[in-house]
């Protein structure tokens, strides 16, 4: 670790360090963005590549779908870590600038995370020690810590680099600055020296900052001060900006002086100079700087270099360009799970821009659904929409489709439904139109309404045939749909989707179709292949920590064994799944995990063992499992002779889903044979049909 405050050339030394001996080094340099963990673990995974090829394709694709990557951090961390368990010994990786990391606890639980559990080896420079590294670590061994006093200058180092220049002063002028480079790098540089009282080592550097500003030609100067009001700078956008002569001139002047450093492209000031400059600046040429903001802000948009954008957007107070550029960025920043940085934008915007009220509040509301708060959520979408305009379509319909999957969420399906139609009836492009078109289904689904079927035919009359995610989510819902409303069809067409599967980007997506075909597979009695899929599941969730997921997972693998006889396995499948179920407070996969329990028990005959489990509470649930619940326990009460018991649930196990109406009849039938019941081999004989 180098650890010391800026201008004591920790970019530099690293640099010098990384180019000397063999050894092999990546890169990461942090940015004010690295608090968000998604941006922080894209970089090092982007750094570990370099060195090991095809690391984090993993990482890449769980962040693609986790909703909240602060609180998943560890997760992705151990996702990372497990692609570089053979980490050369030769090579690093070096974060620069790591105190914007630092400010972030999901940041450093993140790379303390893979420094712990792998082998890769880091250099950070940092103007504050990493908050996981303590003084036992030091004191060990495990890490190594160059402060500012190594970092300092002696005064023999000072004179070489002043080469006798301020000879009158250079010893007190060592003594003031304290060993601090970057005063003694400018003193280098100018040529007047100070003639009242300094006493600090900060009086010194903007002494001498200012006599490097004043030297330097008009044009250039003006030039200097306007790029450095800007977040990120590259030569294109220096001419772009600038002018190709100014541009050019201001280049190639302070990079012969040192002042500014060319980096992977990037033209780099150094943050002292930099917050020296944006204030004389902000003092000479403020009509100037605000027009070349301006310019800056529609190049950083159209290169969707939204962090600057903001950047500019809010030190200048653009609120009138804030909405255009909420609406830009708000799905790049989504997709890439950069929920943090929209929760950053909120705190930053929400006391000054009057103007933008709206389009914030869709933000607000994105990121409560994805951080789990779908009450918050719903109700934030329905305010804005009641209060955004038509001619503010595209927030109008994001608003819409928000609330509406708050509510599915929340297994408020009615009100889902009535915010999916109202979001298909004012779309306005093909993309909400299609979005609207599966949230109506879903719901519809859930609800056991007719209407499904013909929402069902207009996506599948839609379907973008060439496209892996749409054939696998369509085949996926046809299946759902079947058990749904009593049947199990399109198995064969499922079986040949299955080869998409690998070809699907999406974790959540392949994960969702494996699990509907594992119960498929089951249902059909094809235990061998279920299994197999529901392995394939319960790999895939572990892989990329879809935790959910694990739950389905383990329940699916406990059917096929029971229907494979294994019975003990059966049992330890289902205690797995129920863990995982109570972790989530996933209320459906439990109730699920007591279905499966009750009829794996009735199988192996121990049918008071059966009877003595609690059912769990399904007054909110959806029909489908809540009749689920209700007529496994009728089975088992008429299996045990509770017949009367049993005929009143079967009677309130009201629901068209294929387990129901199955498990319904089969309670009937066994209270029809237990009371001998006139025509009751007919019951039997209509529960085989059924079946």
């Amino acid at each position: 670790m180098l650890v010391a405050p800026a201008g004591y050339g920790k970019t530099t030394l690293a640099e010098q360090w990384a180019q000397a001996g063999a050894r092999q080094v990546a890169w990461f340099r942090a940015r004010r963005s690295a608090i968000d963990v998604a941006v922080l673990a894209r970089g090092l995974s982007a750094a570990s590549r370099e060195i090991v090829p095809g690391a984090g394709r993993k990482l890449e694709e769980r962040l693609a779908v986790t909703q909240d990557p602060a609180r998943e951090a560890v997760v992705l961390a151990e996702i990372l870590a497990s692609d570089l368990g053979e980490w050369p010994s030769d090579a690093w990786i070096v974060i620069d600038d790591y105190q914007f990391v630092s400010r972030s606890v999901a940041g450093e639980a993140f790379v303390e995370t893979l420094a712990h559990q792998t082998p890769t080896q880091f250099l950070i420079a940092s103007r504050r020690r990493p908050g996981w590294v303590s003084g036992r670590t030091i004191l060990y061994g495990g890490a190594l810590e160059i402060t500012q006093t190594a970092l300092a200058m002696d005064a023999d180092e000072a004179e070489e680099v002043l080469e006798g220049r301020h000879p009158g002063l250079s010893a007190g002028l060592i003594a003031i600055a304290e060993g601090w480079p970057a005063v003694i790098g400018l003193a280098r540089v100018a040529d007047a020296e100070p003639t009242g009282d300094v006493e600090v080592p900060q009086e010194l550097y903007e002494f001498f900052a200012d006599e490097v500003y004043r030297s330097l030609e008009g044009p250039v100067r003006a030039g200097l001060s306007i790029l450095a009001g800007l977040p990120l700078v590259d030569r294109a956008l220096a001419f772009e900006v600038l002018g190709d002569d100014v541009g050019r001139a201001v280049c190639e002047q302070t990079l012969s002086l040192g002042i500014v450093d060319e980096r992977e492209g990037r033209l780099e000031l150094h943050p002292l100079a930099a917050a020296f400059l944006e204030q004389r600046a902000r003092l000479d040429r403020e009509r100037d700087l605000e027009s070349a903001a301006r310019r800056a802000l529609a190049i950083y948009r159209n290169g969707r270099e939204w962090d600057a954008a903001f950047e500019l957007v809010d030190r200048y107070g653009f609120h009138d360009q804030l909405e255009p550029l909420l609406t830009e960025s708000l799905d790049g920043l989504l997709n890439a799970g950069r929920l943090a940085t929209l929760e950053s934008w909120l705190d930053r915007t929400r006391p000054q821009n009057k103007g933008s009220e709206r389009a914030l509040s869709v933000v607000r509301a994105e990121v409560a659904l994805r951080t789990g708060r779908h009450v918050t959520a719903q109700a934030v979408a329905e305010r804005a929409v009641a209060e955004l305009s038509s001619s503010q379509s595209e927030l109008r319909q994001r608003a819409l489709i928000v609330a509406a999957r708050a509510a599915h969420i929340g297994s408020r399906e009615e009100e889902a439904l009535a915010l999916f139609t109202q979001a298909e009836n004012e779309a306005q492009s093909r993309r909400w139109k299609r979005e609207a078109l599966w949230g109506r289904l879903t719901a519809a689904a859930a609800l056991e309404m007719d209407i499904a079927h013909e929402l069902m035919a207009r996506l599948e009359s839609t379907t973008n045939t060439t496209d892996p995610d749409e054939i696998v989510r369509l085949a996926d819902k046809r299946l759902a749909l079947g058990f749904r409303f009593g049947a199990v069809r399109h198995l064969e067409h499922a079986r040949r989707i299955a080869e998409l599967v690998s070809e699907v980007a999406d974790p959540n997506l392949r994960c969702s179709f494996r699990c509907t075909f594992a119960y498929a597979l089951n249902l059909g009695a094809h235990y061998k292949e279920g299994l197999i899929e529901a392995g394939e599941l319960v790999r895939e969730a572990r892989e990329y920590q879809i935790h959910f997921a694990l739950s389905y997972g383990h329940l699916l693998q406990a059917s096929s064994l029971a229907g494979l006889r294994d019975f003990p396995a059966g049992h330890r499948e289902l205690d797995l799944a129920d863990v995982v179920a109570r972790e989530c407070n996933d209320d459906f996969a439990h109730q699920a995990v007591y279905c499966a329990r009750v009829r794996l028990l009735l199988q192996e005959g121990r049918v008071a063992d059966a009877c003595v489990i609690e059912p769990p509470v399904v007054r909110d649930a959806l029909p489908g499992m809540r009749g689920e619940v209700l007529a496994t326990r009728a089975l088992a009460l008429a299996v045990l002779g509770r017949l009367e018991d049993a005929r009143c649930l079967a009677g309130k196990a009201v629901s068209c889903a294929v387990e129901v109406r199955v498990l319904s009849a089969a309670a009937e039938a066994v209270v029809a044979a237990k009371s001998r019941e006139p025509g009751y081999l007919n019951r039997v004989e209509e529960l085989v049909e059924l079946g």
